[in-house]
């Protein structure tokens, strides 16, 4: 139900090879880049299978190829669909055998169907390649390591690399010869035995990778704010180029060794985002002011590149900017990309069979005439950030929309917009179908009373992010202002709403939870407040620089609280529990990924909590254990009753868990 993991606007991070996965930070790799100083334990025999089994089935093959994705957890995909993670690579052999990975995700198509791998939520896969079907690599990062996947055809197998920076993209020319590269100008070497790190001249990040065999492979990159760069392999050392290119170059793509395409992002308006090589030098393509991540082609006269386009006029105009280009092998032809999200990847099997992949996670089909999307998405929003029903026909999800309303409901069957007054919600809670709260910025409520939603004077121009009740004439809303630093908590008698306390000087409030009318606890940053039916008190539980992000309790001697610490071992946040037993409050780490958003439960022995990376975790009545949910993204809210589980976040996320 807290706002307090969830982004309301974010940033496109594009930093590896048609969008590599992970953080945009790098460091040094530890060994000598020129030594070959990978452990030997690199090779496949010194594997870890700690991941899915995958194949045509996978873990949560879906009945349909419009069926939302199911983690080994149970918790499924219902928007988007198949599924919604961040992807950032895509290869494959065939019409009937595609691979997508990204953010703690291996995707299959079958040719009929995607099914997906488990893997860890931490892992940012950016890039995929192999050299037949029992033969695949796949690369990325935790955190700022690289790491290697392999598929041998029936098993996905984390390969343990070592002290190697992220890793952006992988090509190879056969099953003894493959190559990885990624930050600080690092490239390691596959011979069928193990990895062994190579010097390529540079430190620039290097995202793209291509050859058109083991003595002629182009590597491209940049560094951050600064120039493209290009160095090639000739079979014996790397080299660096002497053209200086205009652009941080994304990625890579040609024929065969006279016929070669970089593309990338522009340098302060500078032009050359798709530069041409043609067996002697590098050449720019005039007057393309294209941001391109990805290309790929099947033949000399067919070749695609993909990105968007960041420039005022597009965005007043609502428009997505996202671009796609094709080379005719005369010249090339532009046309945009409603998707919402940026193409980071792009592979064919031919030129009527073309498969783009976005950083939204959709999947996106060329098969001759327009490119169509593959995925389904019915909840067009930046984020979700609450979740609440009254049954399992009846529940409302609310999130921040960039046009129309920031409101949502489940009928039963699909979801759908409200057309509610509201653009973007924070909270939501009712006591029952016909009684339902919205709150969100600017003092913002409105109430639905069955046919309509109509809005409500607050009392406050404060932000209101959550809200609960304890009977359609006793409900609290709270939140407050940040910048301006203040907290805020209105009260709903039954006929108006109205101010029951302000005070400035304070972070804003982000939970509220009671057991009666006389019992209600609110948290926030380094505050936890008690009403007691007269006057809120503090209880001094919490200190400066503890949180709580959300409240719920199944009685007044069982009340739960969550937030997150940063865990110095895995080196992320994990979640933390606070709970009270009616005399004191305790609080308990966990080994549970991500700062915990959101609490919900149905009693004492059934509480959910949901994180802001993505994992979700349940509460038995005597420990907490780990749920995986297969999301990579943030969670913001949850919500569960006997029957089900719902659990909503970034980019319109909604997941259950049917019990």
């Amino acid at each position: 139900m807290s706002p307090s993991s969830f982004a309301v606007f974010a940033c496109l991070l594009a930093a590896g090879a048609c969008g590599g996965g992970g953080p945009a930070t790098s460091q040094s790799a530890d060994a000598d880049a020129g030594t070959g100083g990978v452990p030997a334990d690199a090779g496949t025999g010194g594997v870890t299978a700690d991941a899915g089994t995958g194949g045509d089935a996978g873990d949560g093959a879906p009945a349909d190829p419009g069926a939302g994705l199911c983690s080994p957890g149970k918790w499924c995909w219902v928007n988007p669909t198949p599924q919604g993670n961040s992807l950032r690579g895509a290869w494959g052999t065939g019409a009937d055998d595609l691979w997508a990975v990204g953010w703690g995700t291996i995707l299959h198509w079958n040719g009929s169907a995607w099914s997906q791998t488990a893997i860890d939520s931490q892992t940012a896969l950016a890039a995929v390649w192999g050299s037949g079907r029992d033969d695949v690599w796949a690369v990325g990062s935790v955190g700022v390591a690289g790491t290697i996947w392999h598929w041998d055809g029936s098993t996905w197998s984390r390969v343990l690399t070592g002290a190697l920076d992220r890793l952006l993209d992988v090509w190879g020319s056969s099953p003894h010869d493959v190559w990885a590269v990624g930050d600080t100008g690092q490239a390691v070497h596959w011979d069928g035995t193990a990895w062994a790190a190579m010097a390529t001249g540079t430190t620039a990040e290097l995202a793209g990778l291509w050859g058109s065999g083991p003595q002629d492979v182009w590597a491209v990159g940049g560094l951050f704010n600064g120039p493209g760069a290009i160095v090639h392999w000739d079979g014996h050392t790397w080299s660096v180029t002497t053209e200086t290119a205009t652009s941080n170059l994304r990625d890579v793509w040609g024929s065969g060794p006279n016929d070669v395409w970089a593309v990338g992002v522009p340098l302060f308006q500078m032009q050359g985002t798709i530069l041409h090589w043609d067996g002697k030098s590098w050449s720019p393509l005039s007057e393309v002011n294209e941001f391109l991540y990805c290309a790929w082609g099947s033949s000399p006269d067919d070749v695609w590149a993909m990105g968007f386009y960041d420039d005022d006029a597009t965005k007043m105009a609502g428009a997505t900017g996202q671009r796609l280009m094709h080379w005719d092998g005369t010249s090339w032809s532009l046309s945009t990309l409603g998707t919402g999200s940026t193409p980071t990847s792009i592979w064919g099997s031919a030129a009527t069979n073309v498969w783009a992949v976005t950083d939204g996670g959709l999947m996106l089909r060329f098969t001759g005439g327009d490119w169509t999307v593959a995925s389904q998405s019915t909840v067009p929003v930046l984020g979700l950030s609450d979740v609440w029903g009254s049954g399992p026909d009846d529940v409302w999800a609310v999130g921040t929309s960039l046009s129309g309303s920031g409101v949502f409901h489940w009928d039963g069957v699909a979801w759908s917009r409200s057309a509610a007054p509201l653009g973007q919600a924070w909270g939501v809670w009712g006591s029952k179908r016909d009684d339902v709260w919205a709150v969100g910025n600017a003092g913002t409520i409105i109430h639905w009373d069955g046919s309509s939603w109509s809005p409500v004077p607050s009392g406050t121009v404060d932000h209101l992010v959550d809200i609960w009740g304890t009977a359609p004439d006793d409900v609290w809303a709270v939140g407050g202002q940040n910048p301006g630093l203040s907290h805020t908590i209105v009260h709903w008698d039954g006929t108006a709403w109205s101010v029951s306390l302000t005070a400035r000087g304070n972070q804003p409030l982000s939970s509220v939870w009671g057991s009666a009318p006389n019992d209600v606890w609110v948290g926030g940053p380094g505050l936890l407040l008690h009403w007691n039916g007269t006057a809120w008190a503090d209880t001094g539980v919490l200190t400066a620089g503890t949180s709580v992000s959300a409240l719920w309790g199944s009685a007044a001697d069982d009340v739960w609280g969550v937030s997150g610490a940063y865990d110095m071992a895995s080196g992320g946040y994990v979640g933390v529990t606070l709970h009270y037993d009616g005399g004191t409050w305790s609080s308990t780490p966990t080994n549970i990924p991500g700062a915990f958003a959101a609490v919900w439960g149905t009693g004492a022995r059934d509480v959910w909590a949901v994180s802001g990376s993505g994992a979700s975790a349940h509460f038995d009545g005597s420990a907490w254990t780990h749920e995986p949910t297969g999301a990579a993204l943030g969670l913001s809210g949850v919500w569960a009753t006997s029957h089900e589980v719902w659990a909503v976040g970034e980019d319109g996320a909604i997941l259950r868990r049917q019990r």
